[in-house]
């Protein structure tokens, strides 16, 4: 099941396409995963400096959250898109399509 998982994803989803105003741009998936992670890092950050909850190790002085906890962002990540992947494939829609403008493949959510 992993294997088949993991074939799914690199075949479905070995490039992303972004697009800002008329121009497309590339990005690994891999990368987009960790930026994503390193982002709800830094939200966490703010949040638990703002008060918003706190960590045991924050009892006494604020301190920022460990970075290893960026791995478990990634991981959530990565689990959301293989489950959504997977749910649309299942309900039998794309998450792909060719667009004919310069032929290059448009996520559509």
């Amino acid at each position: 099941m992993i294997l088949s998982l993991h074939r799914s994803f690199y075949y479905n989803f070995g490039s992303s396409w972004l697009e800002a105003g008329r121009i497309q741009y590339r990005m690994p998936p891999a990368l987009s995963f960790v930026l994503i992670g390193f982002f709800i890092w830094i939200a966490e950050n703010t949040a638990t400096f703002f008060g918003a909850w706190e960590y045991p190790n924050q009892a006494d002085a604020w301190s920022l959250v460990h970075l290893e906890k960026v791995s478990s962002w990634l991981l959530l990540v990565i689990a959301r898109f293989l489950i959504v992947a997977r749910l649309k494939q299942v309900k039998g829609k794309t998450p792909c399509h060719v667009s004919i403008y310069e032929n290059r493949p448009n996520v559509s959510i």
